[in-house]
């Protein structure tokens, strides 16, 4: 028996800054309904009786609490849309109501919004749908409804009561739940299916997500302690600075724009949603102001406090406490499948985009010290800029992580696809290949004698211009990695580099054949390359099976004409893909470099989830993974144990030369 499921919940906790696990734990939390369809039979409702006698005149087509108990004992497969959210609160909301219900295994659960996220189709149900051309139309009633029912409600005098559960929002609210299961139904059945290999990566996505990373909470608590003081500080200060007793923090955009051009400031001006051109504060308004030598010392000075209080890294503390579950842990924070190529995406806490420690690893624990025994702290320079610094290792515990990452894992992939043997070999012989690529460009300088300088020359080379980049890359990474450009002929030492790299270089070229000859003659099969990498056509997806026989899919593919980064109109290209800031379907065009950099990205995490696999069958315990490093609990493990899993190369990937570098540490770090 297959069920497709919804449920509608209410509670006190927000489920934004707590996430689904310590929102299916609170207190407050509750059961509104649920909607179940069984196979294809129409969908019916399981009203909680509290809310099912405030519905009077509605024809409901419900179920008594046995056929829902007997539902869930007899399902072999249960679907929902985002099934962490599902499972968390049957787990903990409907079994801690009804404690008679059966204990799901997590093999019973199947999510289509992990599906969409496997087709690179947009994430949010009704998009999925409307991309797919699907009867799926976006309830905006109901959903409005549903946002009002879920929360608690401002008392009146007039009505002191918190919770929206009148006959008319109920009945919206049961409503918009039977629609949603029918829409997840109909997107579950349009969406291609996993295969066993992404089956079992996705429960093992699960289980990571259940099991929860581990949180110094006395540490956290105390630079949060910390902040808050620091932050009171800069508000007052900020306060008695301006000569506008309406503008009391720097967060009010508006009076705060109109107060510094009232100053003679002169501001950056930006196109709201409304297409109105507004004044503006963004990150690099600031910035600018900050760079300017004609600001004034006060302006700037208030500028320079709303810097600081808007710093995004230490938000990240409140987070941690606000989704920490009663075992210490952070839940669900691991989004499966979360980019084109299938790497995760991070969620709440994000640990992929903490900011790097810059302090010294024997004084870490001196200055966590520091905050929790509230002495010194006045002599930071800038606690928030301290705080930052210590996020990472507030991810703690007392058993050690053992931590591995690959070693230059893309640059290792790339040259394996390519078949460019002495690029292999370079790794194979544990030479630095950005030295390799540093004597490929200074003409009859040897690799023994290669300095500082040219060596992050050949880094730059290495790291721009892999996947097709041209002088706009080579540039920007430049500049990252502080190379003076000016005394380099940059158009020269690109040509040097592709010359040296011809197997690369071709490798580009023959991807992107292969995506335009597999557009043009639908359900025939291309290779990439010499590797095990095949393109090709269907009706509604073109289809790249990678080597470790997994699909990666490009949505309603065809061929258009863009403008060349060096300024030529070429064919390119293009696809329907998921807009990330709007999460909407949107047509994205792709030049060879960037396939070549989703096939290579693709192969890597490939390599890190069978990495995952591998560890787990030595007794690892993975808690997150980022990019391409795992993070694991073991006692009696070691970080040498887990390099060498690493190292160990699948039988799909033969000749390709891996490497991984490991630590073990009780704090995260990197």
């Amino acid at each position: 028996m297959k069920l497709t499921i919804d449920f509608e919940t209410r509670s006190k906790c927000k489920l934004k800054d707590a996430g689904a696990y310590v929102y299916s734990t609170h207190e407050s939390t509750e059961v509104m309904c649920l909607a179940i369809k069984e196979d294809d039979k129409p969908t019916k409702l399981f009203i909680p009786n509290k809310f099912r006698k405030k519905v009077t005149d509605a024809d409901f087509p419900t179920i008594e609490i046995s056929e829902m108990v007997h539902m869930f004992r007899m399902a072999d497969e249960i679907h929902a849309h985002n099934a962490f959210f599902e499972i968390c609160i049957y787990g903990n909301v409907l079994r801690r109501d009804y404690n008679f219900l059966p204990e799901l295994p997590l093999d019973t659960w199947h999510c289509t919004m992990a599906k969409c996220y496997h087709a690179s189709l947009p994430a949010k149900l009704e998009e999925a749908g409307k991309a797919l051309l699907l009867p799926i139309t976006k309830d905006d009633k109901g959903h409005r409804v549903m946002m009002q029912v879920s929360k608690p409600r401002k008392p009146t005098k007039n009505n002191p009561e918190i919770w929206w559960e009148d006959e008319v929002r109920l009945t919206t609210l049961f409503n918009y739940c039977i629609r949603d299961v029918d829409s997840e139904d109909c997107l579950d059945k349009a969406l291609p299916p996993f295969s066993q290999g992404e089956r079992e990566f996705w429960l093992k996505d699960m289980e990571i997500n259940l099991r929860g990373i581990p949180i110094d909470v006395e540490s956290v608590k105390a630079i949060i302690d910390a902040l808050q003081e620091y932050e009171a500080c800069l508000l007052k200060e900020f306060t008695e600075i301006s000569t506008d007793k309406e503008l009391v923090k720097p967060s009010q955009d508006k009076k705060f724009c109109e107060y510094l051009i009232s100053q003679g400031e002169t501001l950056n001006y930006k196109q709201n949603p409304k297409g109105e051109t507004k004044p503006t504060l963004d990150a690099s308004s600031v910035v600018s102001m900050l760079n300017s030598t004609f600001v004034n010392k006060h302006c700037r000075r208030m500028v320079e406090i709303r810097q600081k209080l808007a710093k995004a890294s230490t938000k990240k503390y409140y987070k941690m406490i606000n989704a920490l579950a009663k075992d210490n842990t952070i839940k669900g924070t691991m989004q499966y499948h979360g980019s084109h190529t299938g790497r995760e995406a991070g969620r709440l806490i994000q640990p992929q985009n903490m900011v790097r420690a810059g302090i010294p690893e024997t004084k870490i624990e001196q200055y966590y010290n520091i905050f929790k025994n509230r002495n010194e702290t006045m002599f930071f320079d800038d606690i928030n800029e301290t705080a930052s610094q210590l996020l990472r290792g507030s991810i703690y515990h007392k058993d050690f992580f053992h931590t591995c990452d690959f070693s230059a894992i893309e640059g290792r992939v790339l040259a394996w696809c390519a078949d460019d043997r002495e690029a292999i070999q370079v790794y194979i012989n544990k030479l630095d290949p950005y030295k390799y690529d540093a004597v490929s460009v200074f003409s009859g300088v040897r690799y023994e004698d290669i300095d500082k300088e040219q060596r992050q020359v050949g880094k730059t080379c290495n790291l721009a211009l892999g996947f097709a980049g041209g002088a706009g890359a080579f540039n920007s990474f430049a500049e990252i990695f502080k190379v003076d450009i000016s005394k380099l002929d940059v158009p020269s030492i690109i040509k040097a580099w592709r010359k040296n790299r011809r197997k690369t270089v071709k490798f580009w070229h023959d991807t992107e054949r292969a995506f335009f000859d597999a557009v043009r003659n639908n359900n025939v099969k291309y290779q990439v390359g010499t590797r095990n990498i095949w393109v090709a056509c269907d009706s509604q997806y073109l289809c790249v099976k990678l080597p470790s026989g997994r699909i990666m899919r490009y949505y309603k593919p065809r061929i258009d004409k863009d403008i060349a980064p060096w300024g030529d109109e070429v064919d390119i290209f293009s696809y329907i893909g998921t807009d990330p800031q709007t999460g909407k379907a949107v047509r994205l065009n792709c030049f060879r470099g960037l396939l070549v950099e989703n096939i290579v990205q693709a192969i890597a995490r490939d390599l890190l989830v069978f990495s995952i696999f591998e560890a787990e069958k030595k007794g690892y315990e993975v808690r997150f993974h980022v990019h391409d490093e795992i993070v694991c609990l073991k006692k009696g493990g070691s970080y040498k144990e887990l390099e060498a899993i690493m190292s160990i190369v699948p039988h799909w990937a033969k000749g390709l030369p891996l490497a991984g570098e490991g630590w073990s540490a009780t704090r995260y770090k990197k």
